[in-house]
């Protein structure tokens, strides 16, 4: 999918949290700069955006089982 100047696309990226062991994700309406930094994911819409925070929720919760022994 090609970005227009009229679609509203966002970026969306995680970094470490306070707790080094609980990652943050952010999300972001379009800027050129986000967007051109590693990691920063490039996002459609709100379809995409809920794709990929649903993947990070389930990503999270499998770290935390795994560091648990659960």
């Amino acid at each position: 999918m090609l970005k227009g100047s009229s679609d509203r696309w966002w970026v969306i990226w995680s970094s470490p949290g306070s707790d080094a062991d609980l990652p943050v994700m952010h999300l972001a309406p379009w800027d050129e700069d986000l967007a051109a930094q590693q990691g920063v994911m490039h996002v459609c819409g709100e379809r995409c955006a809920q794709r990929l925070q649903s993947q990070f929720m389930g990503a999270v919760l499998e770290n935390q089982m795994r560091k648990s022994g659960g």
